[in-house]
């Protein structure tokens, strides 16, 4: 009776480690290198972690996990370099292992990323007989400890479209066998490591833009000849900083993960899961434990390619498209602006050659110029504006008192291209004044009912370069 005890005791155990020989963690959001080799450089840090699990802790010789992880990038950020060290007990199996993992990163897309990762080392599986209580004479068990290492391999791949993200891994694809013997005694035992497989389903739901995001996700776990798992979760993350995974495993547990990023660089998170079913009445709770730094500077926490989901890559590249947009649109109205600055340059030249043989055919001798100087001192004169005939009497200038003269030609047809002129490039409305006996055209402006008036006409019409524009100076005229 006691043999079939023990014997049954050992096959309860060994179920039990088969279907767990791939421990489990609750962090896939948090550092998915622990799940699966192609999240191995998914930031553009180097990043190191710890992790320690306590699972069923009301029951002796329940599982418990330690990892030591570190990964990045390589200078070109098409590879993925990752370093995973385990230990993982549960009860009389003790399994230690060391991988080495390389990831490629292909872009297919804008939009669309896939990367591949083998995952390669050594596993030492130790089984304790010596923990074993009862009569081991009597059963196919060896009577001391016994320790074997052998070679193992993982294969990931990950493949993100837009907000969408699948990961699949396949574990322990040597299938390898530990033969563990006593040759005196003539008993032996194998061990062999399982196939298992792993699958996530998320999308990635920017709620408030860089404020919240929110990630639901499902998640089947499987091996040969154990029926799949389904968990469900959702993983929240807030400013990129503070996060929340709220979960439930089937026939196992509901869970919550707890953590955040502090200083830029230290990473603390934690799980405690609640188990359900038949094993919570005497299994007690699960926990864990995670603590990672980052190394390098890290401008902020938005610089990792994990933490931009794909709808904020979305909006980044509409923005660039509109910001595009905007430069051509500058560029656009800058050969406007270019084609109308020449010409502008080509009317203004145009302008100048204008004025300048305006003025070449004004030639004025020493007898005009005294007898423009007279025609200042004048009080009374007849007025006219451009489009009447010069002897014709401008009744708003003999009620006037005061005008600008800009300009003053020999002839008719002189004085109104000066005219012209100005109304063109100032928009300036001027008159024709000429003195009887006189043989000079003077152009005036309106005319003011006192000096402080005309005198702020004249200083704006210095200010416009008037006498670029004419020939002659500007000066003020008075009717009395």
């Amino acid at each position: 009776m006691k043999r079939l005890f023990i014997i049954s005791i050992l096959i309860w155990i060994t179920g039990i480690t088969n279907a767990q020989q791939i421990p489990i963690n609750d962090q896939y959001f948090t550092n998915g290198y622990f799940t699966n080799p192609a999240k191995a450089g998914s930031e553009t840090s180097t990043n190191a972690f710890l992790f320690n699990r306590q699972q069923w802790t009301g029951i002796q010789g329940s599982p418990q996990t330690s990892i030591f992880s570190i990964d990045g990038l390589t200078h070109k950020k098409k590879i993925g370099l990752g370093l995973l060290i385990s230990n993982d007990k549960d009860n009389i199996f003790n399994r230690t292992s060391a991988y080495g993992t390389y990831a490629y990163n292909l872009k297919i897309t804008d939009n669309q990323k896939i990367t591949m990762a083998a995952s390669a080392g050594l596993m030492n599986v130790n089984i304790s007989f010596n923990d074993i209580k009862g009569e081991k004479s009597d059963l196919l068990l060896l009577s001391t400890d016994a320790n074997k290492t052998n070679f193992d391999a993982n294969f990931g791949v990950n493949y993100s479209f837009k907000n969408l993200e699948v990961g699949l891994v396949a574990y322990q694809l040597a299938g390898t066998h530990f033969h563990y013997a006593e040759e005196t005694a003539g008993k032996a035992i194998n061990y062999q490591l399982i196939q298992h497989f792993f699958g996530i389903v998320s999308y990635h739901y920017s709620a408030i833009p860089d404020i919240l995001t929110v990630t639901p996700s499902v998640i089947v776990r499987s091996s040969l000849g154990i029926t799949p798992q389904i968990e469900a979760s959702v993983f929240t993350k807030y400013k990129r900083k503070l996060w929340a995974n709220l979960g439930w495993r089937q026939n196992a547990c509901g869970y919550l993960s707890l953590g955040g990023i502090f200083y830029d660089n230290i990473i603390i998170g934690g799980t405690y899961e609640y188990n359900i079913g038949s094993i919570a009445k005497f299994s007690g709770s699960s926990f864990e434990v995670m603590i990672g730094y980052r190394f390098g500077k890290v401008p902020n926490s938005s610089s990792t390619i994990s933490d931009i989901s794909n709808s904020d890559i979305e909006q980044l590249k509409t923005i660039a498209q509109q910001q595009s947009e905007k430069i051509d649109n500058l560029i656009s109205v800058n050969k406007t602006l270019n084609s109308t600055i020449q010409t502008n340059k080509e009317q203004i030249s145009s302008v100048k050659e204008e004025i300048d043989r305006m003025k070449n055919s004004s030639f004025r001798t020493p007898s005009d110029e005294k007898q423009i100087e007279q025609f200042k001192k004048t009080h009374e004169v007849k007025s006219f504006s451009g489009n009447d005939h010069p002897d014709s009497t401008n009744s708003s200038f003999n009620q006037s008192k005061y005008c600008v003269i800009v300009g003053a030609y020999k002839t008719i047809k002189n004085a109104k291209l000066g005219q012209k002129i100005l109304k063109r490039e100032i928009k300036l409305k001027t008159y024709l004044i000429k003195k009887p006996g006189s043989s000079f055209y003077f152009i005036a402006t309106d005319f003011f009912d006192n000096l402080k008036e005309v005198n702020a006409e004249y200083k704006r019409l210095k200010s416009l370069n008037v006498e670029e524009l004419i020939n002659g100076n500007a000066w003020v005229y008075s009717t009395k």
